[in-house]
């Protein structure tokens, strides 16, 4: 049931703490093979850190070239992890047939819409997968990215969602009439003040 938390669900079943062997360690073995323990790959910017002088004493410092440098890269947020695309589109006219009108705008960009696709992706991602407020949306993307947005341009955005998964809502309605259906479950999600349904059989 949609409307009862998982806390108060009855058909969840209680952990046995009981069963739990005695002394185990929750979480990944001891030296298992790390996901980031050999690096990101190839760097986008190195930076060299030099000394001139000692810590300690404040004496000038030599470097040992003998001994081999020690790397570590850090995945970090950039200052500005955002580019602003400005597009100029020309005036055409073909003489031919006589058709008119400006230059089309590339793929994932909306005429008069100021926000690409990657973004909205990501505004889609904080909604639906973070499950954020429009109002914790707006925040992220100004804290995070830098830029202005408005929850009008939000509810733009989650409006598109909704048109862009329609086809795929109604090949799911077909899939779910037919018999092998096993497990149905529902979650909500607003659009416009609106409440939706998503549904998810298997």
């Amino acid at each position: 049931n949609s409307s009862v938390p998982p806390s108060s669900d009855p058909l969840k079943k209680p952990s046995d703490k009981k069963k739990r062997k005695k002394g185990f360690k929750r979480g990944p073995k001891y030296d298992h093979p790390g996901k980031t323990r050999n690096g990101f790959g190839q760097p986008d910017k190195i930076v060299p850190l030099e000394l001139e002088n000692c810590p300690v004493c404040g004496g000038s410092v030599e470097r040992d070239e003998v001994v081999p440098e020690k790397v570590q890269q850090v995945a970090e947020v950039v200052d500005q992890p955002i580019e602003i695309r400005e597009y100029r589109r020309g005036f055409y006219k073909c003489p031919s047939c006589g058709w008119s009108d400006y230059s089309p705008v590339p793929l994932g960009v909306k005429e008069g819409f100021r926000y690409g696709a990657r973004l909205s992706s990501i505004v889609g991602w904080l909604g639906y997968g973070g499950n954020l407020t429009w109002r914790k949306q707006e925040h992220f993307i100004e804290y995070v990215f830098g830029i202005p947005i408005s929850q009008g341009s939000l509810a733009k955005m989650h409006k598109w969602f909704q048109e862009s998964l329609e086809p795929l809502t109604q090949q799911w309605l077909k899939y779910i009439q037919q018999p092998g259906i096993r497990c149905v479950d529902e979650t909500s999600y607003c659009i416009d003040g609106i409440k939706y349904w998503v549904w998810v059989a298997t």
